[in-house]
């Protein structure tokens, strides 16, 4: 009986079966978790992409129509934003003081926006990303 083990325990320790079964079971986990992360970083860069894009596009029409209101200045903003969720805007400011010597005007605009992960690792699940763009104008008279 203990010679029986002993040959089952060195055949088994000689034997290459499985060896790629195993090392796969081990490398998939890391490869899925690489993935995704690579997914996320992917999705948050495009979205930062979106409100950058959308705060200049506000920006440039605020610049353009110097009479505009912040409502009109903030809708513009949301039609440039594409594929994602206006509903998870946490801030949108746009300030646009005149200048009263000279008829400048500086137009700011922020926009903040709660990021959310496709799989939460953490209790909060999000991520604020924010973009600005600022513009100088003067009125012609």
């Amino acid at each position: 009986m203990a010679r029986s083990i002993k040959a089952l325990w060195r055949r088994c320790r000689q034997s290459r079966d499985g060896t790629a079964a195993i090392e796969f079971a081990f490398a998939v986990p890391v490869m899925v978790m690489v993935t995704y992360g690579i997914m996320e970083v992917a999705r948050m860069i495009y979205t930062q992409g979106v409100l950058v894009y959308a705060a200049e596009e506000a920006t440039r029409y605020a610049t353009v129509h110097y009479e505009e209101s912040v409502s009109q200045i903030q809708s513009v903003a949301e039609s440039h934003f594409v594929m994602i969720d206006p509903a998870r805007i946490s801030q949108f400011t746009v300030t646009a003081p005149i200048d009263p010597d000279d008829q400048t005007k500086l137009v700011t605009v922020q926009i903040q926006y709660n990021f959310r992960l496709l799989v939460p690792f953490t209790d909060q699940p999000l991520v604020t990303l924010s973009a600005s763009s600022r513009g100088f104008l003067t009125e012609e008279v």
